[in-house]
């Protein structure tokens, strides 16, 4: 997926307008596979749901840290970091799962899918992050 920043703002943009975001990233070549990473960011009043697509890794785990660091936890309750759609993970990624977990703490959720699960089982991070499998 290539791409550039596109923003759609709920009315006034406001704390209590919804708003829908999507960043997305050029990706690299490798052969004739386009790598890259697309988070859709959703408010609803204090909750926050980052949805993130494609590959988290050594050159894309800066983008997801990016976002976290966008978000004001002063006016967040609950974030959800729903990585279920990411198809692969490295130890960057799980780095950058680490880091919105410091930095959310126990208002962080995350939803993983297969490809996640198998990385943090396999890294013994299962007990150490709030996970929910999706």
């Amino acid at each position: 997926m290539r791409g550039r920043s596109s923003r759609a703002r709920g009315a006034a943009g406001g704390p209590e307008a919804d708003a829908r975001d999507r960043c997305a990233v050029p990706g690299r070549t490798t052969g004739s596979l386009v790598e890259s990473l697309a988070i859709a960011r959703e408010r609803h009043g204090n909750r926050l749901h980052l949805i993130v697509f494609g590959m988290l890794d050594a050159t894309t785990a800066h983008i997801l840290r990016r976002e976290c660091a966008r978000a004001c936890p002063a006016n967040i309750d609950v974030v959800l970091l729903d990585v279920a759609h990411v198809n692969s993970l490295d130890d960057a990624g799980l780095e950058a799962l680490f880091a919105a977990y410091e930095r959310f703490g126990e208002r962080l959720a995350l939803i993983v899918g297969p490809p996640c699960a198998h990385l943090i089982h396999l890294n013994g991070s299962r007990e150490r992050l709030p996970i929910i499998e999706g």
